[in-house]
This record gives C-alpha cells, structure tokens and sequence, in this order.
C-alpha cells in the first residue's frame, strides 16, 4: 500500500483549519475519568470482599472457640478460659462466654474488618453455642 505523505499533511492541515484542534487531549481526560472509576469500582469491591471474608472468619473463630469451651466444659475445666484462648490464638476476642442451663456453652467473638491488608472501620461478630447432647430414652 503506497501512501501519499503530502496528501495526508493537507487532510491534516484541512482537519486543523476547520477547528478540531480544540478536541485535542479529549481522550486524555476520558481515559483519567475511566481510569479514576474503575479505581473506585475496584477499592468497593476490595472492601465488601474483606468484609466477606472477615465474617467467614469470625464464624470459624466462633466455632472452634465453643468447641474448644465445650470440650473443657465436659473435662471439668473453666470452659470460657479455653474459648477466649482458642479465640485468642485465631486473632479474634470473646465478647461474651457463658454456660447455659443445659450445661452448653455460648460464645460470641469478633474480629476487626480488615481489607487488602487495611484496617477498616467496625468488627464483625458471630455467636456459637455447643454442648453435650441430651440423650432421649424414647429415641431407642
């Protein structure tokens, strides 16, 4: 394909004196406005996933902190000592720990929301509860 150079130079000197010389750099400013979006679009997304996460978290620490107080419970230790050290240990706090009246164990903890690798306002709260299961006579 052979290109005409001078033909070209006039379509552009055309182009510039019919006034689109004041569109220059339009494409600058729509690319930072894109580019400025997709950064928002992306920490919003950052955030609700850490949030997610978080509360997957504290669920587990809650789990395992009951069963841990659950276990030490039926041993005969101090079930809520074992729970917050469980909880402790998986970076979480006990809220609260109690032993109900059917001698089952209740525990709440919480973590604090963090996002790529940023501390985020609030903590997230999850509740467990377990206990040795009460044997029914009928049921055999």
């Amino acid at each position: 394909m052979i290109v005409n150079l001078r033909s070209l130079d006039r379509a552009t000197d055309e182009a510039r004196a019919a006034g689109t010389q004041g569109e220059q750099g339009a494409a600058t400013v729509i690319v930072a406005g894109l580019t400025a979006g997709l950064v928002v679009v992306t920490a919003l997304c950052c955030g609700i996933a850490g949030i997610l996460a978080t509360d997957r978290r504290a669920d587990t620490a809650a789990d395992l902190a009951v069963l841990a107080g659950a276990a030490a419970q039926w041993r005969g230790v101090d079930p809520c000592s074992a729970a917050a050290e469980t909880a402790r240990r998986l970076e979480a706090s006990v809220d609260r720990c109690r032993v109900l009246g059917d001698d089952s164990v209740q525990v709440d903890v919480s973590l604090p929301v963090e996002a790529a690798g940023l501390a985020l306002v609030g903590r997230v709260h999850a509740r467990a509860r377990a206990g040795a299961v009460a044997s029914d006579p009928e049921a055999n």
